[in-house]
């Protein structure tokens, strides 16, 4: 009898890994073991696995709580910044967050707005960055995206590059050559 629910889980987690829609409908999957349809309820939690991997693409319509050190919890939308370009660092841990903050000057002189995201939950963002001085950019809490990646999104709101995050110094240089690249 274990078949069945072995099988129901498998479907889950590769519906996950293939980067399905959420929503809260029923999704038939069929077992690749037993060709039997099973019905799986999808996460409730938005996935960006293949929302962010196609440069010149349009930027996906993403919408979150933001955390910024000393005001009330909101909601931003990617859409918001539309008009100047953004440069939004994903599954950001303390130390990038930190990072960006020392390099936020940096970006700003460029035209940039920087932005970060993590899974963490507002409170827990608010409890970890409320005192930290240097950080003055929003936070978007609750973004189930755990790769280290960051997308640089064009005034027009079209993902200009997607990429694995290194180093702050290292997503200022693409963003400069971008800006460069498209200036010339």
């Amino acid at each position: 009898m274990t078949g069945p629910i072995v099988a129901t889980i498998f479907v889950l987690r590769l519906s996950d890994a293939i980067g399905c829609q959420t929503s809260d409908e029923v999704v038939l999957k069929k077992d690749r073991r037993s060709f039997a349809a099973t019905m799986t309820l999808r996460r409730a939690r938005r996935s960006l696995v293949h929302m962010f991997t196609t440069p010149g693409t349009a930027a996906p319509g993403l919408a979150a709580d933001a955390f910024v050190r000393g005001e009330p919890r909101r909601t931003l939308k990617l859409a918001d910044f539309r008009g100047t370009w953004v440069v939004l660092a994903f599954g950001a841990r303390h130390v990038d967050v930190l990072e960006l903050a020392e390099l936020e000057e940096a970006f700003a002189a460029d035209g940039a707005v920087v932005l970060a995201a993590t899974s963490a939950d507002w409170h827990d963002t608010e409890d970890r960055y409320g005192s930290e001085q240097t950080v003055r950019f929003p936070i978007l809490t609750g973004v189930d995206e755990q790769r280290r990646l960051t997308a640089i999104v064009d005034p027009g709101g079209v993902v200009r590059r997607v990429g694995l995050r290194r180093s702050a110094r290292e997503t200022l240089a693409a963003f400069e050559a971008e800006r460069f690249f498209l200036a010339a």
